[in-house]
């Protein structure tokens, strides 16, 4: 968990770090997309997380190598 002041950065930095330092970074912003809350209303199971992740950006999570930001206000 991050948090800090407004408008100094921090969704900045972390997308920096997250496309340099991993193989895959994917941005999930509850805000913008409802349908995201759905995959954690289900249950908080991490198998079946990833996979319904995994399905709804299209592609392959790995768990040894991507990085996942979710950001909820």
């Amino acid at each position: 968990m991050l948090s800090g002041a407004r408008q100094v950065g921090k969704t900045f930095s972390l997308k920096k770090f997250g496309n340099d330092f991993f193989s895959k970074f994917l941005y999930l912003n509850f805000e913008e997309d409802n349908k995201l809350k759905k995959i954690f209303q289900q249950d908080l199971k991490p198998k079946r997380i990833l996979q319904d992740l995994s399905f709804y950006t299209d592609s392959v999570i790995s768990t040894n190598a991507d990085l996942i930001m979710l950001l909820s206000f």
